[in-house]
């Protein structure tokens, strides 16, 4: 019998939980200490991949993140929580209670510059014309997104609605993602069904 792959699955909520724990503390720290704006001087533009989840998006994320010209981002929850820790609405990172209707009254002071530090900075020093963010959630966020980042364009998908419940339900009832010290966590309602 293999051990290695019990053992392996033993682990992963543990290096989950580490996972998130250093990159809400790297975006953070970078929060803090990027001063550097060149680029803000000419920013790529933007686009959103938004949708109901389990619509497609990861596919449409994956494809078009694989052009060297497009720096793509994928669920970068860490990130939109160091901007606004209301996002949390999984309660990944910590117990509150988050907001998952955005619209531009919700950019409070800083949010834009503290968005720009953490994704504009993301694709410096590449080749990239194009930055995509996948985060279906953000569907629900459009006046929030137009706001922090004017211009940007949004890519929305739409699958078949009774196949997007099934898959839902799938997900929420097999709930296999499991993260160290959130017992609570069910992948699709996120902590004590705090989405």
């Amino acid at each position: 019998m293999n051990l290695a792959l019990p053992l392996l699955e033993a682990i992963k909520p543990s290096a989950r939980a580490l996972k998130y724990f250093t990159l809400r503390s790297l975006a953070e720290w970078k929060i803090r200490t990027n001063r550097d704006r060149s680029h803000f001087l000419n920013p790529l533009p933007f686009a959103f991949i938004v949708s109901c989840g389990r619509s497609g998006t990861t596919i449409l994320g994956d494809f078009l993140g694989s052009h060297p010209q497009v720096k793509y981002l994928y669920e970068p929850y860490y990130l939109w929580t160091a901007i606004d820790r209301q996002m949390d609405v999984h309660n990944l990172f910590e117990r509150i209670e988050g907001r998952l209707l955005m619209d531009d009254r919700h950019v409070g002071e800083g949010s834009r510059e503290r968005f720009d530090r953490l994704f504009r900075s993301q694709s410096k020093g590449d080749r990239s014309r194009l930055f995509v963010e996948k985060t279906p959630l953000n569907a629900l966020r459009i006046g929030y997104l137009e706001a922090i980042a004017p211009g940007a364009k949004f890519v929305h998908l739409v699958r078949d609605g009774a196949q997007v419940c099934h898959s839902i339900a799938r997900l929420a009832t097999e709930n296999e993602y499991k993260i160290a010290g959130k017992p609570a966590l069910n992948q699709w309602w996120g902590v004590d069904g705090s989405k």
